[in-house]
């Protein structure tokens, strides 16, 4: 039995809608795992850490559902961790850290 031209149409729009949101989708994952990197990176330049510390950890978030990406993933949390550690360095006051208190 032949399909009418209507549903025809349909399959097509379906098939159509199911491949964009696919590309849609596969788009934003590239998005998370490539370029937030580099506004992580430009945030913690600027000495912004706290939005860099959260992008970096959710990176490595999803970085390890993807077998490829998982070993990228220490990468982001060392980021992610020095970012810590330069934010916390801020707060500290000079006179609570000597050699001899270390």
């Amino acid at each position: 039995m032949p399909l009418e031209g209507t549903q025809r149409a349909s399959m097509k729009t379906d098939a159509q809608s199911l491949l964009y949101n696919k590309q849609t989708v596969f788009a934003c994952v590239l998005h998370e795992l490539f370029c937030r990197p580099q506004v992580a990176q430009f945030s913690a330049e600027v000495e912004n850490y706290p939005p860099a510390i959260q992008i970096y950890e959710d990176v490595a978030r999803l970085s390890m559902d993807n077998n490829l990406l998982k070993y990228a993933a220490k990468g982001h949390l060392l980021n992610a961790g020095i970012c810590r550690l330069c934010g916390e360095a801020g707060k500290v006051s000079p006179g609570k850290v000597s050699p001899g208190n270390v």
